[in-house]
């Protein structure tokens, strides 16, 4: 068997930065095609475009005296040659281009070789893991779709368009309509925060034992009903566990003793014509445990693409991992909100995720109104969230109480208000009710 070439054109990579310097002002469109050193082949190439990049941030001139001086800041320049010997390459292949006419060409020829030598790379890498008896397929799957994301990345074009071209876009979708948000299931949330928009990610903040998990079943039930194509990725409770609690609230009867089979003749029928009722349900589970964001990312393009789903539901976003578990832990919260919102925009769908708060909202015993600071573990969850919904209840239920009172609300809301509804929760059947129509206005 031959050996595999690997794919490059080093006369696109020298037509490329000869055009650079003999017209510095093409810079800045090549790199919307060049985003990255690496998709050189060429060694020396990849140290060039580096200094071109660091001396086009700090708004310097890009000419061969700056480059050479800053590959000399980068301890990098034997590894060109040297000065002299790379202050004649440049000239050779700024002497070989005549202009900087050709230079998107010649940077879309250099990032087509690039992504076809990641391809190459990337498919040896998992290959790899794949081949390791020790290590589970799962991780080969999430190597994969990590993979092919950066992949993605490279191969997208990251083209402007004119004032006149966005507005046209935007006259054209409001004449067929516009961007309708999506009911978050709850006239009080709708009210004051105007729904879910599609490409956003929104949080479900509160303690545990707050009704996180209860009140992703409710939207689950209440989307269900409107048959709204839904994924949802339990990571916290196994499919059949959530599957009881929104049977049972659907019937009105018991979950824990749904659960525990010993529903009496009449509530059993109850419970089993909701069952009946969710089997059409346009929802699609995966209760997969230790998932990835990655893994999450995979699932649901496959979701839109077979179901058209339009939102999905992750509970909850502290229990996924990411790739590499040595980084920092709030670092890797950062990554996984990064990667869901990434997700929600790539798609235009809704993604809701579950998240628990800091134990300071329960101050001596006292709880109080959660705000966004108590968002555990890390502040990309504010940043990178389009909404942050809290639980709220401003002191425990009686052990035997059947029902306790609550609020429910927006603690951000990037495309509409804030505030909170006055909510009932029902603990057999762990069914969320607005208690009027009345909400309260404010943080």
């Amino acid at each position: 068997m031959g050996s595999v070439v690997t794919p490059n054109n080093l006369e696109a990579e020298q037509a490329v930065l000869g055009a650079v310097f003999v017209d510095p002002l093409c810079f800045d469109e090549v790199r919307l095609t060049l985003s990255h050193p690496r998709m050189f082949w060429r060694t020396n190439h990849q140290h060039i475009w580096r200094a071109l990049m660091e001396l086009s941030l700090q708004s310097k001139p890009l000419d061969w005296v700056t480059v050479l001086d800053e590959l000399e800041r980068q301890r990098v320049l034997p590894e060109c040659g040297g000065r002299e010997e790379l202050n004649l390459y440049l000239s050779d292949i700024t002497n070989g281009v005549p202009s900087s006419y050709g230079a998107t060409r010649y940077a879309a020829i250099v990032r087509d070789k690039a992504i076809k030598r990641a391809l190459i790379q990337q498919s040896a890498d998992v290959r790899a893991i794949a081949s390791d008896e020790a290590r589970p397929s799962s991780d080969a799957v999430t190597a994969m779709t990590k993979a092919l994301d950066g992949v993605l990345s490279w191969s997208t074009s990251h083209t402007d368009q004119p004032m006149a071209q966005a507005i046209d876009g935007v006259v054209a979708e409001y004449n067929a309509g516009g961007t309708k948000s999506a009911t978050t299931g709850y006239a009080a949330l709708d009210r004051i925060g105007g729904g879910w928009v599609p490409g956003g990610l929104y949080i479900i903040a509160a303690r545990p034992g707050q009704g996180k998990s209860a009140l992703i079943g409710n939207l689950i039930d209440r989307y269900a009903r409107q048959d709204v194509p839904c994924g949802v990725v339990p990571l916290e409770m196994s499919t059949s566990q959530f599957i009881y609690r929104i049977a049972s609230l659907r019937a009105g009867v018991d979950s824990m003793l749904a659960r525990e089979a010993r529903l009496g003749p009449e509530p059993e029928q109850d419970f089993k014509a909701a069952c009946d009722e969710l089997r059409a349900a346009p929802v699609w589970w995966n209760d997969r445990p230790k998932q990835t964001v990655a893994d999450v990312a995979a699932q649901a393009r496959l979701w839109k693409r077979k179901n058209d789903v339009s939102v999905v539901f992750v509970d909850y976003l502290q229990i996924m991992g990411i790739m590499d578990s040595t980084v920092p832990r709030h670092l890797q919260i950062s990554e996984v909100t990064q990667g869901l919102k990434r997700l929600a925009r790539e798609l235009s769908i809704v993604v809701v995720a579950a998240c628990q708060l800091n134990r300071d909202v329960e101050n001596k015993g006292k709880p109080r109104r959660p705000t966004l600071a108590d968002l555990k573990e890390s502040g990309s969850i504010e940043e990178d969230a389009d909404g942050v919904i809290g639980l709220y209840r401003e002191r425990d239920p009686q052990v035997q109480s059947p029902t306790w009172e609550c609020e429910i609300g927006w603690m951000k809301n990037r495309h509409g208000g804030v505030g909170y509804g006055k909510f009932v929760y029902e603990r057999k059947t762990t069914r969320f009710t607005e208690r009027s129509d009345e909400a309260s206005q404010g943080t």
